[in-house]
């Protein structure tokens, strides 16, 4: 397993996820076939900007008597920019439709809409390098990834300009969730916290999470990429019950293969399926 010392470079994917009603992955049809998300193709950079602490010095006698580093008074934001335009991405995350006009697409920009941006998850991941001396793995390749299970992001459309290349630019502003994607709730014990806005971490393979609803019927899903290793220590998969709204960590008790979950029982309708995994895709 990966060490959590790493040196990264580089930006390799960067995947916008829409959410339902209950701020989890929305996963729109039953099928065997897993949901990802929507990549932003040629991604350049995730820059979250973590706000400086509140520094406050305790002074008297002509002299320095102390200091407390508090929290911050605003939360983090993140720069994203690609370096190609996305319209159904943009009409995802502002509220509107993509049209077809004169055999192409388009989307409106500074609508009505302007203030009712959607809920969305984010995952950004780069190559990086193992390097804990100490690690059975150091010098090896890793991944470098955040995970922000909830923010909005405001698009915004690219210069043309003579003899450069366009880019996209995001913004986005994460928002303090109390659980996991796959509504889990974070604590005390297991985390060492109870909420937070981004998560960062690393992994022997880039990240994937999947996601699949289920029917009532279906008792095996695919997976959208081949994981690294089927072991539970690097495979998370989690059954979310609509009926009771309680999701619990299945790992160990459903049948995992390199390319499919299979479930004793069949998931009921709506019930929703997630799995968090390294995946072989990488290099």
């Amino acid at each position: 397993m990966s060490s959590g010392k790493g040196a990264g470079g580089g930006l390799r994917h960067l995947n916008v996820w829409a959410l339902d009603d209950n701020r989890m992955p929305l996963v729109a049809a039953a099928a065997a076939t897993a949901e990802t998300g929507e990549r932003l193709s040629l991604a350049k950079a995730f820059t979250p900007n973590f706000p400086d602490g509140q520094v406050i010095q305790f002074t008297g006698d002509d002299k320095p008597q102390g200091q407390l580093n508090l929290s911050p008074t605003e939360l983090s934001n993140i720069e994203l920019r690609t370096g190609m335009g996305n319209l159904p991405v943009d009409a995802l995350l502002t509220g509107v439709n993509v049209v077809d006009l004169a055999g192409g697409k388009v989307v409106g920009r500074e609508t009505d809409k302007d203030g009712c941006l959607a809920d969305v998850l984010l995952l950004a991941y780069q190559q990086a390098i193992d390097k804990d001396p100490t690690s059975a793995t150091f010098g090896a390749t890793i991944w470098h990834y955040f995970l922000v299970p909830l923010a909005q992001v405001r698009p915004y459309s690219g210069p043309m300009e003579e003899g450069n290349a366009g880019e996209a630019r995001y913004t986005a502003t994460p928002q303090k969730v109390k659980q996991w994607p796959w509504a889990i709730a974070f604590s005390n014990t297991t985390e060492g916290f109870t909420e937070t806005t981004t998560l960062e971490g690393y992994l022997d393979g880039p990240p994937v999470l999947d996601g699949w609803l289920g029917n009532g019927t279906l008792t095996a899903f695919n997976f959208s990429q081949t994981p690294l290793d089927t072991d539970t220590p690097k495979m998370k998969v989690v059954h979310w019950v609509a009926l009771t709204g309680v999701a619990t960590d299945v790992t160990a008790t459903v049948t995992l293969s390199d390319t499919s979950i299979t479930f004793g029982t069949a998931p009921a309708a709506d019930d929703l399926i997630y799995a968090f995994y390294p995946s072989t895709e990488g290099c």
